[in-house]
């Protein structure tokens, strides 16, 4: 059975930022993540994953989206349930975990784990490709297929995210932790931290938050959101990003390891997992403001850095330490002032909660981290972004030789430098070079240093581009620039840096295109508006297509596909 709750509008979470340079030599970085994925690739098949595997999304469309998705997919992710809820109250990012319990908890069996994404937004830097997809932007088609039946399906990149989360869901849990996995964003993380065995840290933990341990770097401190970390592997903080020499007094407070001369933390990942025992006592504590229709979501507190500080400092067992604390937060982040001025006593409330654990369970609730060391990230959140990872199958480095594992390709290429998979055929007055074609079928063309997956095209030009699963007479792609699910009688050409695909509306279709070097952030310009010849804004086409139904949408791209496929023929 499947669960939709209500209806709400979007709400933005704060998503880490990458880690940067890697921490690690490639070599290491390279044979840790593809232990990672043998370890994936058992667990689906012989081991445990979480039983009961959802979505928490904005709107009462994209919840209906994913809960269809969701149960078609429910066999290959080893679901005893799959559920898609709607968050349709102004929670805000820390309280929606807490509605997302309310309405999970009843679900969840004994001793049965829970792995969720929360997955928000419009994808407004990503149209229109968004648009192609019932503007779910974690709907967009990574490059790894599943087979199903007598075909191959492209795994959405949030189900991609998902698979590879669920062994770090099944290690918190075979250790002795009994909550739920909450994984922020579409974003593909895979560890190079060994997710076999236990680890006695995670036993009866009732935070656990997803670091990257390093040491701290001048650009890193001003760039990234870090937790402190003790020896033990317990948080002692959450820090938001600051000046490298802002770091020196932490440590001198315990918030920060120091190794001879160096500073020492971990990088946020985002997600975070908390157990089913400190959930009921939140809940407890603030379900009146979970459940108030009549809120401000602006007034809601985030997890990070609002609700996560708090807490933190909340779990300081002497008053005048967890005071100065508190007034040192205060002073260092406008962040922790507004949660203060908005949430007037919320110390007092976590540490109310803190106190009612500790006396109902015999012991103090447990915050710990768990180290990642370094992770492969598939990111397709903006166009530069949306270029690189489907890219990386045809370039060279420790992220290309992890893409092409994930997409079970092998690294060796034909005298032309081509990988050719998934049952090419190119006719005779093709010439490819450099290129990675997957399930592609082309009568004519030169094809440069690209990516093809799932193409179908009489005549197809592409230098440095990439394309996923389009339908074509003729189309030109030039360089940096991308087609995604494109299905045109007529001919088609992509400009540098230029984003096509086409959009399925109620009774009608059309071809819209952006560039990467677009500010789609600045909507007054280039998302309420038409720009680059389109028919209609983003906004507009938007609007459209998550009021339409998706099985309609996919009917109508599949009619179009078979017409234009056996045409002629």
């Amino acid at each position: 059975m499947v669960l939709m709750m209500g209806a709400m509008a979007k709400r933005s979470t704060r998503k880490p930022k990458r880690p940067g340079a890697s921490s690690t030599d490639p070599n290491r970085l390279v044979d840790g993540v593809l232990r990672y994925m043998e370890h994936t690739d058992w667990l689906f098949e012989r081991g445990e994953p979480a039983g009961l595997v959802g979505t928490v999304s904005g709107s009462e469309a994209a919840s209906a989206y994913w809960r269809r998705h969701l149960e078609a997919s429910r066999k290959s992710l080893r679901a005893r349930e799959t559920v898609s809820f709607h968050e349709d109250l102004p929670v805000g990012q820390a309280f929606g975990l807490l509605l997302l319990w309310k309405r999970l908890k009843e679900k969840l069996r004994p001793r049965e784990g829970a792995l969720v994404a929360f997955v928000f937004g419009e994808g407004t830097r990503a149209a229109p490709f968004t648009e192609a997809e019932c503007g779910q932007k974690p709907a967009i088609r990574s490059f790894v297929s599943q087979k199903e039946k007598e075909t191959h399906r492209l795994l959405p990149i949030v189900e991609l995210a998902l698979r590879y989360f669920a062994p770090v869901e099944s290690h918190l849990r075979r250790s002795g932790f009994e909550g739920m996995v909450v994984k922020w964003g579409d974003e593909v993380q895979i560890p190079i931290s060994d997710p076999s065995g236990t680890n006695p840290l995670f036993e009866d933990a009732d935070i656990v938050r997803f670091v990257s341990m390093r040491k701290i770097t001048a650009e890193d401190a001003r760039s990234k959101d870090w937790v402190g970390v003790d020896e033990a592997g317990r948080i002692t903080a959450f820090i938001p990003r600051r000046p490298l020499e802002q770091m020196a007094p932490l440590a001198d407070r315990g918030l920060l390891q120091r190794r001879g001369d160096d500073l020492y933390g971990g990088i946020n990942l985002g997600s975070i997992a908390i157990s089913r025992l400190l959930l009921d006592l939140l809940l407890e504590e603030f379900e009146h403001d979970v459940l108030d229709p009549r809120a401000s979501r602006g007034d809601r507190p985030d997890l990070d850095p609002q609700l996560f500080t708090a807490l933190t400092i909340a779990r300081i067992s002497e008053r005048e330490k967890r005071e100065r604390e508190w007034s040192l937060a205060r002073a260092e982040s406008e962040a922790i002032m507004k949660l203060e001025n908005k949430s007037p006593g919320i110390l007092c409330r976590l540490r109310r909660v803190l106190e009612l654990f500790r006396r109902r369970h015999g012991r103090e609730a447990r915050m710990v981290a768990m180290d990642f060391e370094d992770q492969y990230w598939g990111d397709i959140g903006q166009h530069r972004q949306i270029y690189d990872f489907y890219m990386a199958l045809a370039g060279e480095g420790p992220g290309a030789k992890i893409a092409r594992a994930l997409a079970s390709l092998p690294d060796e290429r034909d005298a032309n430098g081509n990988i050719l998979a998934g049952g090419t055929v190119l006719g005779e007055k093709v010439r490819a070079s450099g290129s990675v074609l997957i399930d592609v079928r082309i009568d004519a063309g030169e094809i440069v240093n690209s990516v093809l997956i799932g193409t179908r095209c009489n005549e197809l030009n592409s230098d440095h581009a990439f394309d996923i699963q389009s339908v074509a007479k003729k189309m030109n792609l030039a360089s940096r620039s991308g087609a995604y699910r494109v299905i045109s009688g007529e001919p088609v050409e992509a400009r540098t840096g230029q984003r096509l695909a086409t959009i399925f509306l109620s009774g009608s279709e059309m071809l819209l295109r952006a560039n990467e070097s677009t500010d789609l952030r600045d909507l007054a310009a280039s998302y309420d508006v038409p720009i680059l010849g389109n028919e209609m804004s983003f906004r507009k086409a938007h609007k459209l297509v998550t009021a339409t139904d998706p099985e309609r949408i996919d009917r109508r791209r599949s009619k179009k596909r078979v017409e234009l496929l056996t045409e002629g023929k």
